[in-house]
């Protein structure tokens, strides 16, 4: 489905005018979609635990006021009609920033919503970890909260690949860690959703491909840049995981088989949106190393797999 890009911009049809106060939880629902950049009804049901039906009713009172957009977007597993997806206006924007949000969002192209939809599925699913395991807390680092001294990480610091010249520079689409509450000990996880749309291997120079996506964080396992980020989730890390995050099964076979071909590719792990769906990040979904052929196996350790799927508890 091809859609304009998803500038904040004047809703088509007028704002109403009306003095009627927002209800106690718009705001919160305005401030979802701004840190999330675009969302679907069903995504912010759960974020903030409703019911889609009380959602699309919020929805429809906010677009009325003229401070959401919603469109019908076909998103998902093709299952179903197209969902409805919101982001906010320009008066959205300007209330929230009246009001002293730390976040507000950048402009998002219509090719770039699948891939969004898809990070903030898995967002959404890894906060829901905390209720299964309590005793663990699940952290990230937002879009909108990495600063400009965190992305420049990736730019600075990572060494060139063989034959290549210049710096490279790799934006991972999320960070997050798993903290053990009594413990202390943590874990960091670089975040890849992979939509099949990359080649696995590139000419000399082209830096738009699987391969030198690992490469990049090959260097920052070795070299220990990643440690920059301790400051920012107050926890000591040894060493990261890479996880990628595909659309299908026949994908993540294939990135197995890629992954296989690179010296130390156990620090990366493998699913697939279905399988996230189905059981939960928290389930064993995982392929570690790109041993396809092997058991799946679970990003919390050992005796802590658990099913945790959440779309069934929709309504």
């Amino acid at each position: 489905m091809t859609l304009p890009n998803l500038k904040a911009s004047t809703p088509q049809r007028p704002p109403n005018k009306s003095s009627k106060p927002l209800a106690n939880y718009d705001i919160p629902l305005l401030s979802s979609v701004s840190e999330y950049r675009v969302l679907s009804i069903r995504q912010l049901a759960v974020i903030n635990r409703r019911s889609c039906q009380v959602v699309r009713r919020r929805i429809r009172s906010l677009e009325d006021r003229g401070l959401i957009i919603k469109k019908p977007f076909g998103y998902g597993r093709n299952q179903g009609r197209p969902e409805e997806i919101v982001y906010l206006s320009l008066e959205g924007i300007k209330l929230l920033s009246n009001k002293s949000t730390s976040s507000i969002p950048a402009d998002i192209k219509s090719h770039t919503i699948d891939h969004e939809l898809l990070l903030n599925w898995f967002r959404i699913h890894w906060l829901h970890m905390e209720k299964v395991v309590p005793h663990l807390s699940f952290k990230h680092l937002s879009p909108m909260e990495r600063s400009s001294e965190t992305n420049q990480l990736f730019r600075r610091h990572l060494p060139s690949g063989p034959g290549n010249g210049g710096v490279n520079t790799i934006i991972p689409d999320g960070i997050f860690a798993i903290k053990h509450n009594e413990h202390g000990k943590a874990l960091l996880f670089f975040l890849e959703v992979d939509m099949d749309s990359e080649a696995m291997t590139g000419r000399k120079g082209n830096t738009n491909n699987i391969r030198h996506k690992i490469l990049c964080y090959r260097d920052l396992y070795r070299n220990e840049y990643y440690k920059r980020l301790e400051e920012a989730f107050d926890s000591k890390f040894n060493g990261f995981r890479l996880l990628f995050l595909a659309i299908t099964d026949t994908r993540v076979a294939a990135l197995c088989r890629f992954a296989k071909t690179i010296q130390i590719s156990d620090f990366i792990w493998l699913t697939d949106q279905t399988k996230m769906f189905d059981h939960g990040l928290s389930a064993n979904i995982w392929v570690r190393g790109g041993r396809y052929e092997c058991p799946r196996e679970n990003i919390l350790g050992t005796g802590l797999a658990s099913e945790s799927p959440i779309i069934t508890s929709i309504r």
